[in-house]
């Protein structure tokens, strides 16, 4: 599970729905990701970063990292 992610949906107070939505994202999506069920593209990774003004890398830490 993305702690990260579920806790800034959570810090905002709104239904996670509402905020899904907020970010153009599909909120049985947003919970399939919040639950590594579904991985975001790089747009809803943006989107969710702007809309819970948090860094992506912060609510995202495993995606975009490549092991060398």
């Amino acid at each position: 599970m993305l702690l990260e992610l579920k806790k800034a949906f959570l810090d905002l107070e709104v239904p996670i729905y509402k905020t899904a939505i907020r970010a153009g994202v599909n909120p049985n999506k947003a919970s399939k990701i919040i639950h590594e069920l579904a991985k975001a593209t790089p747009q809803e990774r943006a989107s969710l970063s702007r809309v819970l003004n948090r860094p992506a890398a912060e609510l995202f830490p495993d995606e975009g990292v490549v092991n060398v």
